[in-house]
């Protein structure tokens, strides 16, 4: 709750400002990612939940969410 809040109108769902995406990883293989590209919002790409995420758990998104991936994998490999 310090760095998300409750959508009034699904009041069981809550918003994580994407400027917080620091805390996005991107899954372990063969683990699924549990956040998922939603569309758009004001021009603005958004992720939702895939399923229920528990609380402490991780959240992972699939690489296409991250227009840098490419460059961040490859930095990783060499």
């Amino acid at each position: 709750m310090e760095r998300c809040y409750m959508n009034p109108d699904y009041p069981d769902d809550l918003i994580l400002c994407g400027d917080e995406a620091q805390f996005l990883n991107f899954p372990v293989p063969p683990e699924e990612f549990n956040v998922e590209l939603g569309g758009t919002v004001d021009g603005q790409d958004i992720l939702v939940a895939r399923r229920d995420i528990n609380a402490g758990e991780e959240l992972t998104v699939p690489p296409e969410s991250d227009g840098d991936y490419e460059r961040k994998l490859a930095e990783r490999q060499s």
